[in-house]
């Protein structure tokens, strides 16, 4: 069985003296379910922090794989 969601969030880094900048991170996550003991997560994400008037941009991947016995 496949699964597939998605996902967008904000956090604004700037408090008081701290300018953090702002950061928004745009998530696609595909599950895989093996059987009734294997699962196996894959996600990708690409964020982009605003900060001082300049912009990055981050690509994140990640990989679970879960067993449960």
């Amino acid at each position: 069985m496949w699964e597939a969601a998605a996902r967008c969030s904000a956090i604004d880094l700037n408090d008081g003296p701290i300018h953090g900048g702002r950061l928004w991170r745009l998530t696609g996550v595909l599950k895989w379910h093996g059987s009734r003991r294997v699962m196996t997560t894959f996600d990708y994400g690409l964020a982009r922090l605003d900060r001082d008037g300049l912009r990055s941009y981050t690509h994140i991947f990640q990989m679970r794989l879960l067993l449960w016995f």
